[in-house]
């Protein structure tokens, strides 16, 4: 079930004993208020999604999204869910020429631009914000030919009421790191080893699960290059 940011933490006060001394909820335990486990609850998300961006970032991916494209504007905002600036694709169609808008990523390169040149971009930084930068300068102002596929962030769970959109398949392994990291001040309690250890089977079994995903309309297995992996617990 997609359980909302509320629900997760009554599941964990619960299953962790971190009510009040009069069962309360609301109030929490003195050695672990809700507000902490709510941040607990985030940090695992994080995790969670970044695993799944390094093994099956498809899951996330959004799009086409278009670009309102300004004559003589070279740089345009990313989109506000954006996960660590990952674009998967950008697409220009006019509606008689189309073809996908290549990434420079080689600096020199943008010495040799010309005005008449296919579109290419860059991420940039500019001091306040990192944005898509567009070469050469637009010469068309334009909201429909420039479409961005992009991979997002997972929800950020903020209020009481937003529902966490991590794979249903993968929500115990949330809720077992989130029980783990929100005992993490009680090193003796027997419940914080053993969500631990559920902690580490589930991460294992959901790498093990995405490394096996199948892209759509293709016959091979996707085997990404995962050497660099050592599930560890933190």
């Amino acid at each position: 079930m997609a359980y909302t940011l509320l629900q997760m933490c009554e599941i964990v006060q619960k299953d962790c004993d971190l009510q009040s001394s009069t069962g309360s909820l609301t109030t929490g335990s003195r050695r672990v208020e809700p507000a902490d486990i709510k941040r607990k609850i985030g940090e695992v998300v994080k995790i969670v999604q970044a695993h799944i961006h390094n093994l099956y970032a498809d899951y996330f991916q959004v799009g086409p999204i278009a670009l309102n494209v300004i004559a003589g504007t070279a740089e345009y905002a990313l989109p506000a869910s954006i996960y660590l600036n990952k674009v998967r694709r950008f697409f220009y169609n006019n509606g008689s020429l189309k073809y996908t808008i290549d990434r420079i990523t080689d600096i020199d390169d943008t010495q040799d631009v010309e005005a008449a040149d296919d579109y290419r971009y860059m991420i940039i930084d500019n001091g306040t914000a990192q944005r898509i930068r567009i070469y050469p300068t637009p010469r068309e102002t334009t909201a429909t030919f420039f479409t961005l596929w992009f991979y997002r962030r997972a929800k950020a769970l903020t209020l009481d009421a937003d529902i966490m959109d991590i794979p249903d398949e993968f929500e115990d392994t949330v809720l077992s790191g989130s029980k783990y990291r929100a005992l993490m001040k009680e090193i003796n309690n027997p419940l914080r080893q053993m969500y631990k250890d559920e902690y580490g089977e589930g991460l294992a079994l959901m790498i093990e699960t995405l490394k096996k995903r199948f892209p759509d309309k293709q016959g091979e297995q996707i085997e990404p290059d995962t050497s660099f992996y050592e599930v560890s617990v933190a």
